[in-house]
């Protein structure tokens, strides 16, 4: 079959030909179109420059418009007006077969000449056109303005074109399910290069040249590494490449295709120039990378990183309305390879990444994300024993701190636990309720308020309520039993003794308040040792527990707190605590960290002669280097 020849007119709103990922895809399209044997023409601004093998032709030169920019601009009316009158005294001339409209401007101006002239008209979709406005501060968040672009984008989308291509499977995606696109109408077209002008090198090479750009900078490696990212950010092998490796198979090797390491470091170079030239498009990629049905994360991460690094307005607000929107972050771990049994233990890396933007640029405008920040800390319990190493929980609770809304989330946290002074806030009390269950169980309300308290409280004058809170509940009894006969020890529920001990322990080892030194080391001499309710049968299941008592072993963080208060008072009953082994070995472990920063000349000899021959290994140098 002999293909038919075309004539295509294409129409380019911008200031074609610069270095920009948009302007090389213009220019690579027709290209592939003119190889192929048919006859094109583009249509363009008048600024730019022209590239070879395809004739351009532009709007009258405007003076004042010279050096106008990729973006949006209140010039562009009157520019696309005279494109317009440009483009049908071309068609008249030229009798195109096919308009092929770049972006939403020039899909307008296609509709036009459409009805017009009767020509059929592609539509080739670069993103969304209110968000690029919004990205690049050209209109706000819900303005009267931004509603208008959002009506005018609608209506193209909908209602002009005869088939729409995009750049990436994720805008596609975005016209079917955000516009109400026909699924039958859009179809991505993936950026392509040219390899007789661009090398193929390697991806370790590009990657270690990426990096190099990061430090080196200049404008032509910012310019290089924009044009790098525009090019291979629509390249997602992950929508196809997840449903073979889902869950424990989400793994690959270093030369696997989906391994994301070399557009990673290309746009966290970007970051770390500082590149605001490269916002919109990042903040568009963040965007287009946020859902997992369709996204590529990895690309999100880094997003994510840079937009910190450049830390604009605009950057920091697409950073918050991105997170409002995120879905939860199980569907994350989830897709990044966690087991079922596990998805509910470990923080999304997307929320993390844009959680540490906000962070380090020490950005206090995230009151709006408060609940969505409550939310996204994980929910599973086993979490609490790694309290000094919990990156996550860390982050979250600086960035509530600094929202201006740490107070009312303390507040609701006590009112939940039983304070009768504090009031909760609906929309906070909410976000607490809400859990996952996973391996550890599904915590209550009571055992997440103690949780989420624990990370955000960092002010003393709340002590002696939280004080108050730990004496109401280390005491309480608990009818949870221990179940060994299931193949795998479990419990029927949290036991609200433990957990809530556990964590109010820890938020006052976080205050390190010397008031709470009676009340914590009264809690360690009278509250029973673990294993004073007995020992599992070590011929049974029940031998991966040590003792009969529920987890977690929530004496331990009262003597991890005690350690913290820096008061000597609590020497004796830290060193009681180490040497009755009916104390669990965390009980013990912690007792002998908190012994040694506390230790004077008389305990520090003490230490020495336990830490001598003390039977269990980790415990023994914890003595030892508390001793010296």
């Amino acid at each position: 079959m002999i293909e038919r020849k075309l004539r295509v007119m294409m129409l380019a709103p911008t200031t074609y030909f610069s270095d920009c990922g948009c302007h090389v895809r213009i220019y690579e399209e027709a290209r592939a179109l003119v190889r192929r044997g048919h006859n094109v023409r583009i249509v363009t601004y008048h600024p730019g420059r022209d590239m070879p093998g395809i004739p351009t032709l532009r709007i009258p030169r405007i003076p004042w418009c010279g050096k106008l920019s990729t973006g949006p601009s209140w010039h562009k009316p009157y520019l696309d007006i005279l494109m317009y009158y440009r483009a049908l005294k071309l068609a008249r001339a030229f009798r195109p077969h096919l308009i092929h409209a770049h972006l939403h401007e020039g899909a307008l101006i296609g509709g036009r000449l459409k009805k017009r002239l009767g020509i059929p008209l592609v539509f080739d979709c670069h993103g969304s056109l209110a968000g690029e406005m919004t990205d690049h501060g050209f209109v706000r968040e819900g303005s009267f303005l931004q509603r208008f672009f959002l009506r005018r984008e609608r209506r193209i989308n909908c209602g002009s074109a005869d088939f729409i291509i995009t750049r990436s499977g994720p805008v596609a995606q975005d016209l079917i399910d955000r516009w109400g696109v026909a699924g039958n109408m859009v179809e991505p077209l993936i950026d392509g290069v040219d390899t007789t002008l661009f090398r193929p090198y390697d991806r370790d090479e590009v990657r270690k040249a990426s990096v190099a750009l990061g430090h080196l900078g200049g404008d032509a490696g910012r310019r290089s590494l924009r044009e790098y990212v525009a090019r291979e950010r629509g390249r997602n092998p992950y929508p196809e490449w997840i449903r073979s490796h889902g869950g424990d198979n989400a793994r690959f090797n270093s030369r696997d295709e989906a391994n994301p390491r070399t557009l990673q470091s290309a746009v966290r170079s970007l970051g770390w120039l500082g590149d605001a030239e490269a916002a919109p498009m990042l903040m568009e990629t963040l965007r287009l990378n946020a859902d997992p049905k369709t996204a590529n994360l990895f690309l999100a991460e880094a997003a994510a990183e840079a937009l910190g690094r450049i830390g604009t307005p605009e950057a920091i607000t697409c950073l918050i309305d991105v997170f409002s929107k995120l879905p939860d972050y199980p569907v994350f771990t989830r897709w990044y390879g966690d087991h079922d049994a596990l998805i509910a233990c470990h923080a999304s890396p997307v929320h993390s990444a844009i959680i540490e933007a906000l962070d380090a640029g020490g950005f206090s405008g995230t009151a709006s994300i408060v609940p969505d920040l409550l939310r996204s800390v994980p929910t599973d319990m086993d979490r609490a024993l790694l309290s000094g190493n919990d990156d996550y929980e860390t982050l979250v609770g600086r960035v509530m701190r600094r929202s201006g809304r740490g107070p009312e989330v303390i507040e609701t946290c006590l009112a939940i636990l039983g304070d009768p002074q504090a009031k909760q806030q609906a929309d906070i009390a909410k976000a607490i309720a809400t859990t996952h269950q996973a391996w550890g169980g599904k915590p209550d309300s009571l055992n997440r308020a103690a949780q989420i308290l624990s990370l955000v409280c960092r002010d003393r004058s709340y002590e002696p309520r939280i004080r108050e809170i730990l004496q109401k509940h280390w005491n309480l009894p608990v009818d949870i039993p221990r179940v060994f006969d299931t193949g795998i020890p479990v419990v029927t529920k949290l036991p609200a003794r433990h957990w809530v001990s556990f964590f109010i322990a820890r938020t006052l080892g976080n205050l390190a308040d010397p008031r709470s030194v009676d009340m914590l080391v009264k809690t360690l001499a009278e509250s029973p040792p673990e294993a004073a309710s007995g020992r599992p049968d070590p011929l049974g299941p029940g031998v991966l527990f040590i003792h009969d008592d529920l987890t977690p072993c929530w004496r331990a963080e009262v003597a991890w707190a005690l350690g913290k208060t820096g008061d000597f008072r609590a020497l004796p009953v830290l060193i009681k605590t180490i040497t009755n082994f009916d104390n669990s070995t965390d009980t013990r472990y912690a007792a002998a960290i908190a012994a040694g920063q506390l230790a004077d000349t008389a305990a520090l000899t003490e230490l020495r002669r336990l830490g001598k021959d003390y039977p269990e290994v980790s415990i023994r140098r914890a003595l030892l280097r508390g001793a010296n």
